[in-house]
């Protein structure tokens, strides 16, 4: 096959979990080939197209989370593709910081978005392995999953250093290596993609980057600039093709070289 055969993900069947900043880029992308989509989240996202399926569902409702997550899938199958974009987090989350945070809002947050991935990524695979399909799972993770905050980053912003975040994404890390070890036999793939700083929101917020903490961050950056939605999109879209049929268990950072230094 040619490279370009190779990069195509025509034909393939895709969830979206999650089509928040990140996602609805990575569900922009994804519509460009002939895909079938189910897209699965709180709320429609806007950018969905004509013959895209939707399905609401909530990650943080963990006691019939398994129960309800095979509901969603009936009807539309076992996908080629999985992409976790989710974001699930507790009214607190912006207060769970060293200084503020309290037990309960950090056990549960990390429950709430570790558990699901852990649980949600598992049914998936299981789900490929039952029907021999040899796919694809794609977990959005950060940086800060392969190396630590940087307090004087955070040093006199509106922003603090999450407590629960690291551990989250680090977690995520270990997912992603224990999967791909274990359901690599069966030909089945995983992948998460530790993206740097997005230019736009706040991560888990609907407030803007401050420029200064943009141009701190930015210091540490060899590329000298934040990471876009469409870099995360590209490499979701890579990982989900056979162009990377040879790739697994590896954590990739799309940090413009954040996280060499």
């Amino acid at each position: 096959m040619s490279f370009k055969e190779n990069i195509s993900l025509d034909d393939k069947k895709v969830i979206l979990l999650g089509a928040g900043q990140i996602g609805s880029k990575v569900l922009d992308y994804i519509n460009e080939f002939d895909t079938e989509v189910l897209i699965i989240d709180l709320e429609k996202p806007e950018n969905i197209k004509d013959g895209n399926q939707f399905k609401n569902f909530d990650c943080t409702k963990l006691d019939n989370i398994a129960t309800s997550f095979e509901k969603v899938m009936l009807g539309f199958g076992v996908p080629d593709l999985f992409i976790n974009a989710s974001y699930p987090k507790n009214s607190n989350w912006a207060n769970c910081d060293f200084n503020n945070q309290n037990s309960l809002d950090t056990i549960e947050n990390i429950n709430f978005h570790l558990g699901s991935y852990t649980v949600l990524s598992k049914i998936i695979c299981e789900k490929m392995k039952s029907e021999d399909v040899r796919g694809s799972v794609v977990l959005l993770n950060s940086i800060y999953g392969i190396v630590a905050q940087d307090e004087e980053l955070y040093t006199d912003e509106k922003i603090n250093m999450s407590m629960p975040y690291p551990v989250i994404k680090s977690g995520i890390g270990g997912l992603t290596r224990q999967l791909s070890s274990y359901y690599g036999k069966y030909g089945i793939r995983i992948n998460s993609i530790c993206s740097g700083g997005i230019k736009g929101k706040v991560s888990g917020s609907e407030a803007d980057m401050d420029n200064s903490f943009a141009e701190k961050y930015l210091k540490k950056v060899p590329l000298r600039r934040m990471a876009t939605t469409d870099d995360v999109a590209n490499m979701v879209c890579f990982l989900g093709s056979d162009a990377s049929s040879y790739v697994t268990g590896q954590n990739i950072p799309v940090d413009g070289g954040y996280s060499v230094i």
